[in-house]
């Protein structure tokens, strides 16, 4: 078994590229050409947006009031304003109405840090699926471990532009919705009092061969128009 304190040599390696990506950019491959990504704007966080609104509706079900954003990227998300129906919010946390923010980016050393005490919350974009299979359930253990109210994850399932250094494609694991599903749904027994709520990315295909991604959400708890993709 994998852990923190003894994670895959694969998760080291991947760790050590996304150091280096960070400091030095990386490449997407778009329609078949690389398009180069600076270091400045390598992993800035800006999937977070996208599901402020569900992030928000879980903070305030739960009464949450500190959160702990695991794999952070560079924390832009927090330094910007944000547009949410006619009313902007100076900042996500404005929105949000929480008293802390953490960010945690192993990535980066300004941000590798867990919190040496639990949060109300833990969020995490655009992360999963650049972790090694093999250190999955440690990873989202930890996730649950440091959240005494709930995690919120969001997921994609398939391939990225993003490419590593050494050529693989930066999604890892790729797993169906109802894989993550099924892991979570286990998971959760062990977490009895957490709330839990996987906003998951699949490709689908129309009747006319058209694909497009469709947003899929899973839940332990009822929450009404989780916002869109």
């Amino acid at each position: 078994m994998f852990s923190r304190k003894n994670p895959s040599p694969d998760y080291v390696e991947l760790l050590q590229h996304y150091k280096n990506m960070h400091e030095e950019g990386y490449k997407r491959n778009i329609n078949g050409q690389d398009i180069y990504v600076s270091s400045e704007d390598s992993f800035p966080g800006n999937e977070l947006p996208k599901y402020a609104t569900p992030i928000k509706q879980i903070i305030e079900a739960t009464n949450s009031k500190s959160i702990l954003d695991y794999g952070a990227g560079k924390g832009k998300q927090y330094e910007m304003p944000i547009k949410v129906g006619e009313i902007t919010y100076k900042s996500i946390q404005d929105y949000w109405a929480v008293n802390e923010i953490i960010k945690y980016e192993p990535a980066l050393p300004e941000h590798n840090n867990l919190p040496d005490k639990p949060v109300d919350g833990v969020i995490s974009t655009d992360v999963l699926e650049h972790i090694p299979l093999n250190d999955i359930s440690w990873v989202v253990d930890e996730m649950f471990s440091l959240a005494t109210k709930f995690v919120f994850v969001n997921i994609a399932c398939y391939p990225a532009l993003a490419r590593l250094p050494d050529g693989r494609n930066a999604h890892c694991t790729i797993k169906p919705p109802q894989w993550w599903s099924g892991f979570f749904h286990f998971l959760g027994h062990k977490y009895p009092n957490h709330k839990y709520l996987l906003g998951m990315i699949a490709p689908t295909t129309d009747p006319m061969g058209n694909v497009s991604n469709q947003l899929i959400w899973v839940s332990n708890m009822a929450l009404s128009q989780k916002g869109e993709m």
